[in-house]
């Protein structure tokens, strides 16, 4: 019974992701700006909307799923903050060029291909608030600690959004350990990860970072709402490199403003 019923609560969960685009951290603590100047807020009409992380001045990485009927041309209402682990403080404001979507991105409850690049229309200017993440530059293997951050929801029943950053670290699991805990497939672009019950990620952490030794492992994607034990499911961002390559290469400092989600 039990087996039957998680596909159906991860349907759910999906879902709700999508009708708020975007998910936050249970059992997390207080982070710093300074611990992760990569950290990426995207708001609309000045609500928090998803999470993001800084790949290069004029770029960041969210997932497809934050798209939805928002980041769409001509981006009204849309702002990325940067330098700043309030979500009462404005921090550096940007203006959004372009989205790059994942041309596989299909809205389906797996969440494949769930990534995607932003354009700037205006570079970041580094400091110590705000820093580019790296790229990996090869895949992970399970049991690195890792550590998710976002302004997400402390809990499925508390739909209050933190005024300040929050951080959990996480334990990446290999593919075979994902499947037999979250009895739910999920593709090889993927990876899970998991702490503990009443720790994880939740609604409005979608999009957000999971580093790992200062390198970006994974977008925040789905999972079974919140903190119940189960892994949280991320888009491996190893699995996209060529993806992202080529959105840098045909973007650059004058790019057009659109919204692609059948490039690539």
């Amino acid at each position: 019974m039990i087996t039957k019923l998680l596909p159906l609560i991860c349907l759910i969960f999906l879902i709700s992701i999508e009708s708020m685009e975007c998910r936050r951290i249970v059992g997390g603590s207080d982070g710093r700006i300074d611990q992760f100047p990569y950290q990426v807020s995207i708001r609309h009409y000045n609500e928090s909307h998803c999470g993001a992380a800084i790949i290069d001045e004029w770029h960041i990485l969210t997932a497809a799923h934050c798209v939805g009927s928002v980041l769409v041309p001509p981006f009204e209402g849309v702002t990325v903050h940067t330098g700043t682990d309030s979500i009462l403080e404005e921090g550096h404001v940007h203006r959004i060029a372009r989205v790059d979507a994942h041309p596989g991105y299909d809205n389906s409850p797996g969440q494949n291909n769930d990534i995607a690049v932003i354009t700037l229309e205006n570079p970041i200017i580094f400091d110590a608030n705000q820093q580019k993440i790296r790229l990996p530059t090869e895949d992970i293997q399970g049991g690195e600690v890792a550590v998710v951050t976002g302004w997400g929801y402390t809990s499925a029943d508390n739909w209050t959004i933190p005024v300040q950053l929050q951080k959990a670290q996480m334990r990446l699991l290999p593919s075979f350990e994902c499947h037999k805990r979250l009895l739910s497939p999920i593709t090889d672009k993927q990876v899970c990860a998991l702490q503990r019950e009443g720790v994880g990620s939740c609604m409005g952490d979608s999009g957000g970072p999971l580093a790992a030794n200062g390198v970006l492992v994974g977008i925040t994607s789905w999972g079974i709402p919140c903190g119940l034990g189960y892994p949280d499911v991320y888009t491996k961002v190893y699995a996209y490199k060529e993806f992202i390559e080529s959105v840098l290469e045909a973007t650059d400092v004058n790019p057009i403003i659109d919204v692609n989600l059948s490039r690539h």
